[in-house]
């Protein structure tokens, strides 16, 4: 059975997915939401790959919550 090849966690200067960037929320449009639920999503990716699951995990729930509001603003 092949050895997953695991990232080392220094590789990455994780971002704090706690940093309220939700400020930002007011006046931004559609695409910018839907980029910004993308870029979290990159990080869970990463923090998976390290293996930090942990912090994979908050950056979950913060693309969740940015695409949440891009659906809501689609929806009107």
């Amino acid at each position: 059975m092949a050895a997953k090849n695991k990232l080392a966690p220094e590789n990455y200067d994780f971002p704090d997915p706690a940093s309220d960037d939700d400020d930002t929320l007011f006046g931004c449009d559609a695409f910018t939401l839907l980029h910004k639920a993308a870029e979290y999503e990159r990080w869970e990716e990463r923090a998976r790959s390290c293996g930090r699951d942990d912090l994979a995990i908050l950056y979950e729930i913060k693309a969740e919550e940015w695409f949440g509001w891009y659906k809501g603003m689609e929806q009107g």
